[in-house]
């Protein structure tokens, strides 16, 4: 007999400037679907009023975002940089209100609050005044997270987002992890740790030539999407690679969690065996 397939809608809010994170969510969230899916016959659907809202009239058009898409969602992602967003009548800000009436509702909201580096000639300071303002507000209705980087994002939220699953799911039935026969910790695909702390120095390597590359077209005054619209796709690939990594990494004790300590965790990279990679899986 065929399984019935949950569908979670997550509903994205956020205003233009945190494009960039909204697109590591919808990997992220794919990831989670692909790992998931078959053992937990259950999915996360994205919605946001860039992407999912259609053409109607009869209201105005936030009254319309919440009434074809808000209203199903049963999670909502709100992430906040420089812009707070165009006011409604019922609010200062779209994303305002979708937040606040998800909180109204009984939905699960997740709050994110970006401390990237801006430049100040581009900074809109009544709309960053309102984000502090929403930011001190929200601190005393729940729990929020800030990052320092989209990596840090990806990290944060794809731990977020499996904890909120389990959450709403119960655990998963079976453990990415496994030992040996000498006790060494196997992960999913059946290789030792070492292997994956040589493929992390690789990663990082990666990582950081992507973040340098988009960088450099930055100063040159050139957006990514005019040079190569694939470009960055292919340059937050590695940092998704990287963030997830980590992750497995940390939660097995192979490297500190604390992204802070950056020093340690080079001097790991520099340290690890050149040899291992070279081991059959097990």
């Amino acid at each position: 007999m065929p399984k019935q397939t949950q569908v979670f809608s997550l509903f994205l809010a956020g205003a233009g400037d945190v494009k960039e994170e909204q697109t590591l969510v919808g990997r992220i969230t794919e990831e989670w679907n692909l790992e998931n899916w078959p053992a937990r016959q259950a999915l996360i659907s994205i919605s946001s009023w860039r992407s999912s809202a259609y053409p109607d009239s009869g209201n105005e058009p936030q009254q319309l975002i919440n009434k074809q898409l808000l209203d199903h969602a049963d999670i909502i992602v709100g992430i906040f940089w420089t812009r707070f967003g165009t006011p409604t009548s019922a609010a200062q800000s779209g994303t305002l209100e979708e937040i606040e009436r998800g909180m109204a509702t009984g939905k699960k909201v997740m709050i994110y609050f970006s401390d990237r580096d801006i430049s100040p000639s581009t900074l809109d300071a009544q709309q960053y005044s309102q984000i502090l303002a929403f930011k001190k507000k929200y601190a005393e209705q729940g729990l929020y997270c800030t990052y320092k980087s989209l990596d840090e994002f990806a990290l944060v939220f794809r731990r977020h987002l499996g904890r909120l699953m389990n959450e709403m799911l119960g655990p998963p039935s079976k453990d990415a992890c496994s030992s040996d026969d000498n006790g060494t910790e196997i992960l999913e695909l059946g290789l030792p740790v070492e292997y994956w702390i040589l493929v992390l120095a690789a990663v990082e390597r990666l990582a950081e030539i992507s973040r340098q590359r988009i960088e450099q077209m930055r100063t040159q005054g050139l957006k990514v999407e005019d040079v190569d619209p694939n470009l960055r796709h292919a340059t937050i690939g590695p940092v998704i690679l990287r963030a997830r990594l980590i992750d497995f990494l940390s939660k097995y004790g192979v490297i500190k969690p604390d992204l802070a300590a950056r020093a340690g965790l080079n001097a790991l990279l520099k340290s690890a065996p050149v040899e291992s990679a070279s081991r059959e899986p097990n």
